[in-house]
């Protein structure tokens, strides 16, 4: 299906402005979008690049990158391709969560300590 009837049919294909012939949203912005992520995730540009579909010239036949390398760079930055899913967190970030919620206790409870010192 044409991506620009998708965002059609979804209510996201909207003009720049209303002078503008440019749209809002095209297909290059998910390009954009994908390769920015990719990035700030750390991931490296050159992997980035092959991963668009890039073609590197001369670099071709010298850069080689297999399957493997390519999964780990993309995993980098899987999060920011995930939408609307029950994606359940992982172990670390479920033992991330439970230590925030414990500082945020121990927090609130150096709050109520001082508050309930202060004179009446």
């Amino acid at each position: 299906m044409n991506v620009y009837r998708v965002l059609k049919k979804l209510g996201l294909k909207g003009r720049l402005d209303p002078d503008s012939k440019r749209n809002e949203l095209h297909p290059h912005s998910f390009r954009k979008y994908f390769f920015s992520k990719m990035i700030g995730a750390g991931v490296d540009r050159g992997v980035a690049e092959r991963l668009m579909g890039h073609n590197f010239g001369f670099d071709n036949a010298y850069l080689h990158m297999d399957e493997d390398r390519l999964r780990k760079e993309y995993m980098k930055a899987i999060d920011d391709f995930t939408f609307l899913t029950d994606r359940k967190p992982t172990r670390e970030q479920e033992e991330r969560i439970l230590s925030l919620e414990k500082q945020l206790a121990d927090i609130r409870q150096m709050i109520q300590a001082g508050i309930n010192s202060l004179p009446r």
